[in-house]
């Protein structure tokens, strides 16, 4: 049956069937809660809804913050920065990457390939960057980058479209190191807002410490924690401990010092490492006093102390 200009009834009849079966979501803010950081939703159509929210927060679902450093985003203490997010400037990095395996310090930035806030292409868009001292890194500096030795694998960023602050991982000279499907390779320095800071490579893998010395990979270093007999740098130098400041023997004629060690001449009457020991005569001897007689240990010497009727 066709009328109002050869419009089928049938399927008129049909769609107000359905839309009778399928109204929408009536209780839309309920059932999916779209509202973020305590904005306050309401209901306004099927499927449709409205958010309200406080202060310090914008966007159809309260997601963007105004003020994003007054939350204090930022670790370590490391500086935050507000992006503009309007600018418009760009620059390109053959070869920047990341600390990280497979992730990207270009904060606040998008590049042409990839997706991701941690992707070596990717895009991170936080309102803000954290400017790292020295040792740290990451989108909020909560990445030791001595717990980052490991070298960055991943694809180059691309073009980089700067927000306020560009932050990138690459080196100098942009060299490459070497060339995969995705792209270039390669990491040697850290570079933000313009100033270079060397990663930390973990110095303690070559074992740089002898003669049993501790190490401890600290930024761009380490530090060697020598056992006694040895100073330096790398616990090569043979302390010498008869310093006169720090010299360990007492009661002694003469200190020796030894390759990583030392020896002393104790004087008559005392022994031990440091001649620190008095040498028990009374022992030594034998049992020198007699008839009963109590023995009193001195300095390289005894004394008796006889009973009544002995001499």
């Amino acid at each position: 049956m066709v009328v109002n200009g050869g419009q089928p009834i049938k399927c008129e009849i049909m769609k107000m069937r359905d839309n009778l079966r399928h109204p929408g979501d009536l209780n839309y803010c309920g059932t999916h809660e779209p509202c973020r950081n305590g904005g306050t939703c309401e209901n306004t159509a099927p499927n449709e809804y409205s958010c309200t929210c406080p202060d310090g927060f914008s966007g159809q679902n309260c997601q963007v913050v105004d003020n994003p450093c007054a939350t204090t985003p930022c670790h370590n203490g490391a500086t935050c920065y507000e992006f503009k997010r309007d600018s418009s400037s760009s620059s390109s990095s053959s070869s920047a990457t990341g600390i990280d395996t497979g992730s990207s310090t270009a904060a606040g930035g998008n590049n042409s390939a990839g997706t991701g806030t941690r992707s070596a292409n990717g895009t991170t868009d936080l309102g803000f960057t954290c400017v790292c001292p020295n040792g740290w890194t990451g989108d909020k500096c909560e990445i030791r980058v001595s717990d980052s030795a490991k070298v960055a694998t991943g694809a180059a960023a691309g073009s980089i479209k700067e927000r306020s602050i560009i932050r990138y991982v690459g080196n100098d000279g942009r060299k490459t190191s070497s060339k995969t499907g995705w792209g270039d390779i390669c990491v040697v320095f850290k570079v933000v807002k313009g100033v270079e800071l060397k990663i930390d490579i973990d110095e303690c893998k070559s074992s740089p410490c002898l003669h049993g010395g501790t190490c401890e990979d600290l930024v761009d270093g380490f530090q060697c924690y020598c056992p006694p007999g040895w100073t330096g740098v790398t616990c090569d130098l043979d302390a010498d401990e008869c310093e006169e400041e720090q010299n360990p023997c007492v009661n002694s004629l003469s200190c020796v010092n030894v390759v990583g060690d030392y020896r002393c001449e104790c004087m008559k009457g005392w022994t031990g490492k440091n001649c620190e020991e008095n040498v028990d005569d009374c022992a030594g001897r034998g049992k020198p006093c007699e008839n009963g007689a109590t023995c009193l240990d001195l300095v390289n010497a005894y004394k008796c102390v006889c009973p009544a009727g002995f001499a």
